[in-house]
């Protein structure tokens, strides 16, 4: 549990009350306190107290309508210590922060007319899902919040996504990030605007990017000034690295696979206006601009919700947003080659987006606050609001007389729908989608097939078409579309040493099929 030790008037008053003028932005906004992590008395760790400011967090959160909101804790001199160093959130996470937010569920939560789609985990589990594809995001868990002695409910811990956050994850100066987001949804008449902005840093290198996303993309040598490279793939010297082409195309699978309705193009702005993205990048590396998952509760909604556009917007660098960029590298045959291996990286066998992993990161989730909602329910849950016209009279008596049970009720049926009709089905319909756009080939995938016994042998089939593979490392297929000077046309069983690795491909009629990497220690089950 968390505990905030304020003065009242500092969040409640009329005057200067920051909870009760949560729309208030700004370091005059900001309120010293308490800020104390109360461990349970199983846990190992000590917890810790520092004294830190305080600010209400969010966009449509702070509205005056909802009781429950969010806070972001700075960590500055004039408060003690410059730094929070804490373990939060275990393994290889920082162990140090500048800053750090709980978090909220504001779309689907109890406070928000107890509605029934509550899960109160679904902007976690979409960085669960970037993280464990190996790309940067911010890390979370979820505890009880009190303040002032009275329980508030349950919080997500959150990292935030900027330059300390790069500092920790890619390496380098704080000073050396670039880190730019959307900031939008206010009003200019009727018209909801959008713009980006720099948080750190500058605007400089973004414009650059997105002024190369207005060129011919289909144009080989576009693509490789974006990402820095020759036209044979090799690096550049004299070229800035803009892009991390791989880092926005699992991006872009976490959205499509969530059915992302508000990031990074937003359905409530009719598919015009963005939201809900953040970009860094280190202007001394040349790994290029990182995109990263950030608020992400309007997912796993519909099963066969399609977010693959494309979408009308873009332009300038202010409106522009990783989506349409995504949408713009869609015409280069390069970028669609990588397109394709990370779908199948991803989808199939045991990719992050299958049903299997998806679902173990998603239990994990589950059963971290399962218990808790019990209390969160308690303080915040309104049953009859959404039970009346539910339930019948018998039903009404069982939830008079087990309240407990009735509050999450919607809760556990929503976790159950999630789980075993969602989680099940939604990759494939992905896949399906994906495939409809073209943007997954239809040659076939290599069936791997192993001999058993003593050392062991290699059998690749493919319907009779061409393979060509490397035991080197290499990609059998050089970047622009040639063989690579390593690859073999695969013309019979390999033997393959411990520890090592084969990569191939199909090649039919100039068009290469999907990249696929087997390993020594893989089985014939793997393949399935």
């Amino acid at each position: 549990s968390y505990s905030i030790a304020i003065e009242p008037e500092n969040l409640f008053s009329d005057e200067t009350g920051i909870y009760a003028h949560a729309g208030w932005h700004g370091r005059k906004a900001e309120r010293n306190c308490s800020l104390e992590l109360l461990p349970t008395v199983d846990e190992q760790e000590h917890g810790f107290q520092i004294n830190a400011g305080v600010r209400i967090r969010g966009g449509f959160s702070r509205q005056p309508k909802f009781p429950k909101h969010g806070f972001r804790f700075f960590f500055r001199r004039r408060y003690g210590a410059k730094r929070l160093k804490y373990d939060l959130f275990g393994g290889n996470a920082a162990k140090e922060f500048s800053h750090i937010d709980l978090r909220c569920s504001q779309n689907y939560a109890w406070h928000h007319g107890f509605n029934p789609k509550a899960l109160y985990m679904r902007d976690q589990f979409n960085r669960d899902l970037q993280f464990a594809m190996g790309h940067p995001s911010p890390r979370g868990n979820f505890r009880h919040l009190y303040i002032n002695g009275h329980y508030w409910g349950i919080f997500n811990t959150c990292e935030r996504p900027k330059a300390f956050f790069g500092k920790s994850y890619i390496g380098g100066k704080k000073a050396d990030f670039d880190v730019v987001k959307i900031m939008g949804g206010y009003s200019e008449g009727s018209r909801r605007t959008y713009q980006v902005f720099p948080t750190d840093g500058n605007m400089d290198l973004w414009a650059r990017l997105d002024e190369l996303s207005q060129r011919d993309l289909s144009d080989l040598n576009a693509y490789c000034q974006m990402i820095g490279v020759k036209p044979d793939g090799s690096r550049a010297p004299k070229s800035k690295r803009l892009l991390d082409p791989v880092n926005l195309i699992d991006y872009m699978l976490v959205i499509f696979y969530g059915g992302n309705l508000d990031a990074p193009i937003s359905w409530f702005g009719n598919n015009r206006g963005g939201n809900n993205w953040y970009g860094l990048m280190n202007r001394t590396q040349n790994k290029g601009f990182r995109f990263i998952i950030w608020d992400s509760e309007h997912t796993l909604l519909d099963l066969q919700e399609d977010r693959l556009g494309p979408f009308p917007l873009g332009n300038t660098a202010d409106r522009s947003n990783p989506h349409w960029l995504y949408q713009r590298l869609l015409n280069n045959e390069e970028f669609r080659v990588l397109l394709a291996d990370r779908i199948a990286k991803h989808l199939f066998r045991n990719g992050i987006l299958t049903p299997a992993r998806a679902r173990t990161l998603f239990d994990k989730r589950i059963a971290e606050i399962e218990d808790a909602l019990f209390a969160e329910a308690a303080r915040w849950g309104n049953p009859r609001k959404m039970y009346e016209a539910a339930l019948t009279d018998s039903e009404w008596q069982v939830e008079h007389h087990n309240s407990g049970v009735a509050k999450h009720q919607a809760w556990f049926a929503e976790v159950d729908r999630t789980r075993n009709e969602y989680i099940p089905r939604r990759t494939q319909v992905v896949i399906d989608q994906l495939f409809g756009r073209g943007l997954y080939p239809d040659l076939p995938e290599i069936v791997v097939r192993w001999s058993e016994g003593g050392e062991r042998e290699l059998e690749l089939v493919a319907d009779g078409f061409k393979i060509y593979y490397t035991t080197t490392g290499q990609d059998p297929r050089m970047f622009g579309g040639d063989v690579h000077s390593a690859a073999h046309l695969y013309e019979g069983p390999l033997t393959v040493v411990a520890g090592g690795r084969v990569l191939c491909r199909i090649l039919e009629d100039r068009e290469w099929g999907l990249l696929r990497e087997i390993r020594s220690d893989e089985s014939n089950t793997e393949n399935q």
